[in-house]
């Protein structure tokens, strides 16, 4: 190999990292743990859970973006099982010194109550320290190379508190900037006992592309199934999947007029008649 083909090598890693570091995901989910996803429920989230890296970096590498990986589980407490306010994880850590470069998935135990609005808050916090970092060397531009953020919720029962976990909502929606309040993606995913109320209020509106070929518009990113055998694991895996698609189509924040509609579009890939929340 000559140096010029070194020289070319070098400048189209560079290139691709570049791209990489302008092209920023921020993926938050939120696991309930309770006592109620005892069995079958808490073994097909782990499972998913346990293939979640894979998935992201085949992403990663087919759209040259960095997903920054970050999960909640909640029970009766919520608390930080991969990342942390500060901390992610991600294929890519070489941006910032508190980026995590693995994890392997521990599975998750259930037990306790349902602490929906603390995971919220925690979320919360993480999402606006990406935008308003504190004490970091980042400047106005990084902060703008994100695409839209997403939240995404799973859960099998009502909160401890309606009413608290109403209010960390709202607060959810105003941990960006202003201009871009609207433009968190926000998916529930109910299973069983879930409450369709707060499913509903937790889901930011979009596009659910159905497999009969029809498009839902404007409709909330909430999902119920009644079935959680093996069909909770499929559909949340590809939830995911089409939720970081989704937001790399949109584009980055920066390139978006202030006053423009985001809707993120989730592909249906389980219907059996009753379980959307249209």
């Amino acid at each position: 190999m000559s140096m010029d083909d070194d020289f070319g090598d070098f400048f189209q890693k560079e290139a691709e990292i570049n791209a990489i570091r302008h092209n920023i995901i921020n993926l938050i989910i939120l696991l309930d743990t309770s006592g109620s996803m005892h069995g079958n429920r808490i073994n097909e989230v782990n499972n998913v859970m346990n293939g979640l890296n894979d998935l992201i970096k085949d992403v990663e590498e087919s759209y040259c973006v960095q997903v920054r990986l970050r999960v909640i589980q909640f029970n009766s407490y919520a608390t930080w099982v991969v990342g942390s306010v500060e901390h992610y994880i991600g294929s890519y850590p070489f941006w910032y010194d508190h980026a995590v470069e693995s994890q392997a998935w521990i599975p998750l135990i259930a037990g306790g109550t349902t602490e929906t609005a603390e995971a919220i808050v925690l979320a919360s916090a993480a999402i606006h320290n990406d935008f308003y970092p504190q004490n970091d060397s980042r400047n106005e531009y990084d902060c703008l190379c994100y695409h839209s953020p997403i939240v995404l919720l799973v859960t099998d029962g009502m909160s401890n508190n309606p009413n608290l976990t109403e209010k960390a909502i709202e607060n959810l929606k105003q941990a960006v900037p202003k201009q871009y309040e609207d433009q968190i993606t926000r998916v529930s995913i109910g299973i069983g006992g879930a409450s369709l109320d707060e499913l509903k209020d937790f889901a930011s509106v979009g596009k659910i592309e159905r497999g009969d070929g029809n498009v839902s518009e404007k409709t909330p990113l909430a999902f119920y199934f009644r079935d959680d055998e093996a069909i909770l694991g499929k559909n949340l895996r590809d939830i995911i999947l089409s939720a970081i698609v989704s937001s790399i189509g949109y584009g980055r924040l920066s390139e978006r007029y202030e006053n423009e509609e985001y809707f993120p579009v989730i592909s249906e890939y389980h219907h059996d008649g009753d379980d959307w929340l249209d």
